[in-house]
C-alpha cells in the first residue's frame, strides 16, 4: 500500500445470508398484542433500552437508577425499590429481561436475580453497589426470546428517535 493512501472496504451478502444473519436469528413473535413505543412509560423505554445496551447497568456508578434515600429504615426502601422496579417485573416475568448481579470488579462472574429475590436483592446496598469500580453492582441483558421482541416490536422506532446531539 501506498503511504498516506485510504483503503475502503465493504462487505456484502446474499439476500437469503442476510436472512440467515439477521432476520431468522430469533423466532418470529406477534407484536399485535404489545404496546407500541410511544404507548410504553418513560421507565418502561428506559428498562429497555438498558436491557439492548452492551453494558446496562441500573446501579452502580454507570446504573441508570438512582439509589434510594439512605435514610429509609428497610421497610421502607424495600418499598421504594418496589415502586422503582415496577417497569422492570413484567418484562422479568415474560421471560424476556435477565437481571444479573456483579459481585466484583475485573471479573465475568454474575448471579442471574430471580422476579421473586428482586425486590430484597435490590434493597440491599451491597448488591446495588456505591463504589466507583465499573462492572460491579446490577446489569441487564435481554433474553433470546427478549430479544426477538425488541428487535420485532420496537427496535426501529427507538433506532430513528435515536439522537447523538
Amino acid at each position: 500500500m501506498v503511504p498516506g493512501a485510504q483503503w475502503v472496504l465493504s462487505l456484502t451478502v446474499p439476500p437469503s445470508a442476510d436472512e440467515d444473519w439477521f432476520d431468522g436469528r430469533f423466532p418470529p413473535v406477534d407484536t399485535s398484542v404489545l404496546a407500541t413505543w410511544d404507548e410504553l412509560s418513560l421507565e418502561q423505554r428506559e428498562v429497555l433500552v438498558c436491557a439492548k445496551e452492551a453494558s446496562g447497568w441500573f446501579t452502580g456508578p454507570f446504573g441508570v437508577w438512582e439509589d434510594p434515600p439512605r435514610e429509609l429504615d428497610a421497610d421502607q426502601r424495600l418499598a421504594w425499590v418496589k415502586e422503582q422496579i415496577a417497569p422492570l417485573v413484567p418484562f422479568v416475568r415474560d421471560g424476556w429481561i435477565e437481571v444479573r448481579h456483579h459481585p466484583v470488579e475485573d471479573s465475568d462472574a454474575f448471579t442471574v436475580i430471580g422476579l421473586d429475590e428482586l425486590p430484597t436483592a435490590l434493597a440491599d446496598p451491597t448488591v446495588r453497589y456505591d463504589g466507583d469500580a465499573w462492572g460491579v453492582g446490577v446489569s441487564c441483558t435481554f433474553t433470546d426470546v427478549g430479544e426477538a421482541v425488541w428487535n420485532a416490536a420496537w427496535a426501529r422506532t427507538w433506532a430513528q428517535r435515536l439522537r447523538l446531539d
